[in-house]
């Protein structure tokens, strides 16, 4: 069982953002449905005025989410995790040995966890209940 006496605390007003593909000024000139952009800090075309806001292309047009402080989002073309302070967009220092050290804790922690809980569902026979048409597993 994993160690849970060391923690990371996220305050309540951190809310995790799904990825966005880059940060960019101007919108790309052929998106696809649910592709997600961060808007510069100079937005321009369709997302002039939108700047440090979320783009999101619904196939026909760009919808915008206005960021709150706290909101987290990871940017696939930077391999980096940003953070809005809650006037602007800032790279939230994941890589650092201290919070480094932390990430790995944490995948050590879940490894061992998910390792011991696969290994005992294989370790058990499987029994299927007809009348409730279920998959189960003794105890």
């Amino acid at each position: 069982m994993p160690d849970y006496s060391k923690r990371i605390v996220v305050e309540p007003k951190a809310s995790w953002q799904r990825p966005v593909i880059a940060i960019q000024n101007t919108p790309p000139s052929s998106p696809n449905k649910g592709d997600r952009y961060l808007v510069g800090t100079e937005g321009s075309g369709d997302w002039s005025g939108k700047d440090n806001q979320i783009a999101v292309w619904d196939g026909t047009q760009w919808i915008f989410d206005i960021p709150s402080e706290g909101w987290f989002v990871w940017i696939l073309a930077l391999d980096a995790l940003y953070q809005h302070t809650g006037t602007a967009w800032i790279e939230y220092p994941i890589h650092t040995h201290e919070n480094k050290t932390i990430l790995d804790l944490i995948e050590e922690a879940l490894t061992a966890e998910l390792k011991e809980r696969y290994d005992e569902a294989h370790t058990k026979r499987a029994k299927y209940d007809e009348d409730l048409g279920v998959v189960y597993f003794e105890l």
